[in-house]
């Protein structure tokens, strides 16, 4: 809103494992976890992104996405979009699916109710290909990916 800049660094892992899970009948879960985590240069939010999967009929197919603040009032809030389902494993957490543009593509957007203070993140939009493409709080101040493009 202030035309202020930030930079976003974003770090990942990926593990899998074919033998994660057992059942009492003697059958194999095989698992993944795609780990993204991002940090901003000035603000002080951090998110991370967790893209699980498990043969394990309990666990799913899911997406986490998380974001915390550490200075001043400690905020953090996650939410799971269920990859099977279409839909928030959470009651106080709205995700839309989004059919998205030619940029972007298909955007997940990720809206936290029941926010109280004035700097706790709002909404976060999320695309397959790019990963955190904007983020607002809930006074409107908001950061927008800005693609480069050579």
């Amino acid at each position: 809103r202030n035309g202020i800049s930030q930079s976003m660094n974003m770090h990942y892992y990926y593990h899998s494992s074919e033998n994660t899970y057992s059942d009492d009948c003697g059958n194999n879960y095989g698992s993944f976890d795609l780990t993204l985590d991002y940090s901003m240069s000035v603000s002080p939010l951090g998110f991370t992104v967790n893209v699980r999967g498990s043969g394990n009929p309990a666990d799913g197919f899911y997406i986490s996405i998380k974001y915390f603040k550490g200075l001043g009032d400690w905020v953090s809030r996650t939410a799971e979009y269920d990859l099977t389902t279409d839909h928030s494993r959470s009651e106080d957490v709205e995700i839309n699916y989004i059919i998205g543009d030619s940029i972007y593509g298909d955007v997940l957007e990720i809206i936290f109710k029941n926010t109280t203070l004035p700097t706790e993140i709002e909404k976060i939009y999320f695309a397959k290909q790019f990963g955190i493409i904007r983020f607002s709080d809930k006074q409107g101040n908001e950061f927008v990916r800005t693609l480069i493009v050579h």
